[in-house]
């Protein structure tokens, strides 16, 4: 790939996701990604079919987040440009420090995004966040010993 096209790449997949962490304006998505856009949030009903609905889901964001101290950490994970150098995948960890009322918390997502290139622009075509669990997958995959555990603590609690 030439200099110029993987720049250009670097560049588009790094302002998609600054406007995720750093609160960026939303109206720039549209420069960033395709129409028809296609992603998962980390949320069970964060099916995004359109940059209208990714913008909708960026501005929540933004204001769920409003006044609450933030930093973040981008980790590469896997990069992958496919043989016609028109495709490219990227896969990130992306871990957030929160202080809420005096309070740290830490949250770690997984994003992975399909990027094209067509008509001598990259687009974000597919996008997929994930949080994911807190158990051992050789221990707890799917995470049933975990959840008996907290409603055990919280019958208790309860009672």
């Amino acid at each position: 790939m030439d200099k110029a096209k993987k720049i250009l790449l670097e560049e588009t997949y790094k302002s998609f996701i600054n406007v995720f962490v750093t609160s960026g304006d939303p109206a720039i998505l549209s420069k960033l990604v395709a129409k028809s856009i296609m992603g998962f949030g980390t949320t069970a009903d964060e099916k995004i079919f359109n940059l209208e609905e990714l913008q909708e889901l960026v501005q929540r964001q933004q204001q769920q987040s409003e006044g609450i101290p933030m930093k973040w950490n981008v980790t590469s994970l896997h990069r992958h440009i496919s043989e016609e150098e028109n495709t490219a995948i990227f896969v990130d960890e992306i871990d957030f420090q929160f202080d809420i009322d005096g309070h740290n918390f830490n949250m770690n997502v997984r994003l992975s995004a399909v990027v094209e290139y067509e008509k001598e622009k990259w687009l974000v075509v597919h996008f997929h966040g994930s949080k994911p669990e807190e158990v051992e997958s050789d221990k707890d995959t799917y995470g049933i010993h975990t959840w008996k555990e907290k409603a055990e603590a919280l019958e208790k609690t309860v009672a």
